[in-house]
């Protein structure tokens, strides 16, 4: 036998393999669904079959030696991670098939997780269960909760450097009111905004009570 032939044979075996893997991981996960659905927990393949159809191509390219196991990625993000300690910068790699991009009319999954990862909320809930400051050091708000302020900390910065303001904030908040569905409610109580610069503050003046802020 030929070793041309040998190599189709082996490629023929390892595609019915898997192939008969990826239809078991179908199965389970339908079985799975209706349990993750009731926890909220979105059921997804899309890592999976990403690296079927990735495995798939290399391997009648004549390639499959280039795919990397989870153990060499595991490896190589240790490495990047010494290398960014050693260099005193603190860099976070997050492995997804998913596109981080801007809000959009039919929305993104993870939009969300990537938002809190990258743009912390203004206030956050501590372990207790009470109000904290995050990207705000704290907030006051009118009697009838029509007129919200929050103090921006001073210690905050971009990614180029930049200090992160009250405009930036002011400019958030207003932008994902226009260009995202789901946040409509923005433009419809929302009447006016103010930054002070005096105390690094930002106001949002809504036409009736809210507190979902």
């Amino acid at each position: 036998m030929g070793l041309e032939l040998k190599a189709r044979l082996k490629r023929t075996i390892i595609l019915a393999i898997l192939v008969l893997t990826f239809c078991l991981t179908m199965f389970s996960s339908g079985a799975a669904g209706q349990e993750d659905i009731e926890n909220n927990q979105p059921v997804s393949d899309d890592g999976f079959l990403d690296r079927f159809i990735t495995y798939v191509k290399n391997l009648f390219s004549g390639e499959e030696g280039k795919v990397q196991s989870s153990g060499e990625i595991s490896k190589t993000g240790t490495a990047d991670m010494q290398q960014s300690a050693e260099s005193e910068q603190a860099v976070l790699k997050i492995a997804t098939p998913d596109v981080i991009k801007s809000a959009s009319l039919v929305g993104d999954t993870s939009l969300g997780i990537f938002a809190h990862l990258s743009n912390p909320p203004l206030m956050k809930m501590d372990a207790e269960g009470h109000i904290a400051g995050q990207l705000a050091e704290n907030y006051s708000v009118s009697e009838n909760n029509t007129r919200w302020t929050f103090y921006i900390r001073d210690d905050l910065y971009w990614s180029d450097g930049e200090k992160v303001t009250p405009e930036d904030v002011e400019f958030s908040i207003r932008y994902y009111g226009e260009k995202t569905p789901w946040a409509s409610w923005i433009n419809d109580t929302l009447e006016n905004s103010t930054v002070s610069e005096a105390d690094n503050s930002v106001t949002f003046k809504f036409n009736k009570p809210y507190t979902r802020v």
